[in-house]
């Protein structure tokens, strides 16, 4: 009996697996590293690639520096690009879910998503 329940138990997990059941990324688990796009320190997206993790209102450096850059039509989140290495002052620009930008004004240090 318990060797049929275990049995039932591992059909239902492959059934759930097979048809692809799985949590959107906006139900990610709280602290998890969601990608929301990436950053590229040369234009036309050149150059060393940082990808670009939710921080939910913190600062996150790119070490690299960031001259383009695009935020994936997934994201839920706006990413939003500084000169300094701490997220402060004017921002260079703000990119919208599925939004890219080839040539940023000034090269980027920092980013927020919100």
């Amino acid at each position: 009996m318990r060797s049929l329940k275990i049995a039932s138990v591992l059909a239902a997990s492959t059934a759930a697996l097979a048809l692809g059941l799985a949590a959107p990324a906006s139900a990610a688990p709280s602290g998890a590293l969601v990608v929301v796009g990436t950053a590229h320190s040369g234009t036309n997206f050149t150059g060393t690639v940082t990808p670009l993790l939710s921080n939910s209102g913190g600062c996150t450096q790119i070490t690299a520096g960031a001259l383009s850059g695009r935020n994936t039509p997934a994201s839920d989140e706006e990413v939003v690009f500084y000169s300094t290495t701490n997220c402060t002052g004017t921002p260079i620009i703000t990119l919208q879910p599925n939004q890219f930008d080839t040539n940023f004004v000034n090269t980027a240090f920092s980013y927020r998503t919100q």
